[in-house]
């Protein structure tokens, strides 16, 4: 039990030394004027911002908007990718009409469909839930497509033995069995959909963590934009820290199988 708590104590030391070193490095920039202040500030300049923030609405209530699309986007996406990939995994006939334009419409760069969608759905709240939608569709659908295609052939024919039906078969085999590779996509679309909120909101939004970035880059706040970026990487972990506690919580069998 020790070693593991120094373990935890050694992981957490080693983490903080790359941003330790950044600070200083901010520091000694800002302090000796080697570039221009309009680039870099003192970290205690941001440190005093994020107080100031902090003690507004401002952050907040822009950071819970961007929460609320990526939410809303990631559901709406991920549950269309979820039920696109079992349906293409189990179906070969499926596959074969609908793979080829799968895989060349996932390699478009996700930024690439931002045009489209202003044509499409214009540049309200609609354009965001829109792209953040289709941001998640691609790598759910392929991440859950690949685990139902892993699914042992032995556990298959046992299901067919006992003569199973599509749907029970569905739910007591194939779902279990991939519901690793489904939390693996689930991690990869929340990280690539709070990447994309935040780029939509660059380019088209009033509200929103990015819309704040973009106001603060006009008016040259460095330090109001990199405390932005701050809460941006600290929320975005904190998202990927429940996705990854609730993804123990669904496979805590798999240790019990271990």
């Amino acid at each position: 039990m020790r070693q593991t708590v120094r373990q935890k104590v050694i992981t957490l030391i080693l983490g903080l030394v790359l941003p330790v070193l950044i600070l200083i490095a901010m520091e000694v920039v800002a302090r000796f004027e080697l570039t221009t202040s309009q680039l870099f500030v003192e970290p205690k300049v941001i440190f005093e911002t994020l107080v100031d923030m902090i003690k507004g609405d401002e952050l907040f209530i822009n950071l819970g908007i961007s929460t609320l699309r990526v939410s809303i986007g990631f559901v709406l996406g991920g549950a269309a990718g979820l039920l696109f990939g079992t349906v293409m995994g189990i179906s070969r006939t499926f596959e074969s009409y609908v793979g080829p334009i799968f895989n060349a419409l996932r390699q478009v760069p996700v930024l690439a469909w931002i045009p489209l969608f202003i044509l499409w759905v214009g540049i309200g709240e609609g354009f965001n839930i829109s792209f953040i939608a289709v941001t998640a569709f691609f790598p759910m659908a392929l991440s859950t497509c690949e685990g139902v295609k892993g699914v042992s052939k032995s556990e298959m024919e046992v299901g067919a033995v006992l003569e199973f039906s599509r749907f029970k078969q569905l739910s007591t085999i194939i779902l279990p069995s991939t519901l690793p590779a489904i939390f693996t996509g689930l991690r990869l679309v929340l990280s690539i959909t709070w990447m994309a909120v935040v780029g939509a909101e660059l380019v088209v939004s009033s509200e929103g963590i990015g819309c704040m970035m973009y106001r603060a880059r006009q008016q040259l706040q460095v330090d109001t934009v990199l405390v932005c970026i701050l809460a941006v990487g600290l929320t975005g972990y904190t998202m990927n820290i429940l996705l990854e506690q609730t993804e123990h919580y669904f496979l805590r069998w798999r240790k019990v199988a271990g």
